[in-house]
């Protein structure tokens, strides 16, 4: 019985602990705010997209036969409801609510028609619209082959090794359907083109080295062959004269040797974005710049690291331009 006060005071705090538990249950139970039950949602009547109505019948043309693979569209509640005709021309659509509709009859080869109907039914008629009247004919494209040559006035030894590219633009409106369109072909290492289909027109011509392929720029042509009449009667071989020069100097340093492997760059001095691809000077100190047209020209020259040498050039057309150049003050290291 030594436990005793022990067990009586464990039970004490028990029935305490109840107590206390159970006051606070029920006084937060009598805190708690009461909320009304919310109201019900309030929602619009819903209308069925699809209606009980349905149209039927078959579609005609305008001498009364059946038409098939035509397609009948309608709108039914922003619906849209299609079928296709079969091959005696009967169609069939169900769902529809009741009516007006618009029904749209549509068929390739055939302009669209709309019938207006008050109300949806079996066993209608519906009639396509005439057929369309056949595109025109295009114009006939007449054209024959074109052969030729690009002569270089200074001779071939001057004539850009890679070849040229020749350009034959059409001078008339190309919306004309005429057949004449842009033509573009390459020559080979001697100057020699063909075109094989080449539609009779009036064209434009041009001729610019490899490097600036596709472009409108530099144009060698001369002025007296930049036209070509194209035409059944005109010869089938033609020779394009070019207008350019060339330039050529030889790049020596302050002791008068030539210099090997100097960096030039030629501008056009009227327009700073046309630029020559760059050339380097040979084991002898030469070099040349060849397919220039006549005009003012900005030659840079540079080795290694030596100061950048300048100089202003003219090139007339079939005259080989020979400018005195500074001498190169090569910095050794």
């Amino acid at each position: 019985m030594r436990n005793a006060p022990l067990l009586v005071s464990l039970a004490v705090l028990v029935a305490v602990g109840i107590g206390f538990c159970r006051a606070r249950v029920q006084r937060a139970g009598e805190q708690l705010p009461a909320f009304a039950p919310p109201p019900g949602a309030q929602l619009d009547a819903l209308n069925a997209p699809l209606g009980s109505a349905v149209l039927a019948g078959r579609v005609v043309d305008i001498d009364g036969e059946p038409a098939p693979d035509v397609t009948v569209y309608v709108r039914s509640n922003n619906l849209p409801l299609w079928t296709r005709s079969d091959a005696q021309g009967r169609f069939r659509l169900e769902g529809l609510a009741a009516g007006p509709h618009d029904v749209a009859l549509v068929k390739w080869g055939y302009p669209p028609r709309t019938a207006h109907l008050e109300q949806p039914g079996e066993g209608l008629e519906l009639t396509l619209a005439p057929p369309k009247p056949p595109p025109a004919p295009l114009p006939s494209i007449r054209g024959a082959a074109l052969s030729g040559r690009v002569a270089h006035p200074l001779g071939d030894p001057y004539a850009d090794p890679e070849g040229y590219e020749v350009q034959l633009e059409p001078r008339t409106d190309i919306t004309e359907l005429q057949g004449a369109v842009l033509r573009r072909v390459r020559t080979d290492a001697r100057g020699f083109f063909t075109l094989e289909d080449l539609a009779h027109g009036d064209y434009r011509v041009r001729v610019v080295p490899i490097w600036a392929e596709s472009s409108t720029w530099p144009d060698l042509i001369s002025l007296a062959d930049a036209q070509l009449e194209h035409t059944a009667q005109s010869p089938d071989f033609v020779v394009f004269g070019l207008d350019c020069g060339a330039l050529e100097t030889t790049v020596v340093d302050a002791q008068g040797a030539a210099v090997d492997g100097a960096f030039a760059v030629l501008v056009d001095a009227s327009d700073a974005t046309r630029v020559w691809p760059p050339r380097i000077s040979d084991a002898f100190g030469v070099l040349h710049f060849t397919d220039l047209p006549a005009g003012a020209y900005r030659l840079s020259l540079r080795a290694g690291e030596s100061p950048v040498a300048e100089v202003l050039v003219e090139v007339e057309p079939a005259r080989i331009a020979r400018p005195q150049v500074p001498a190169l003050v090569l910095r050794k290291r």
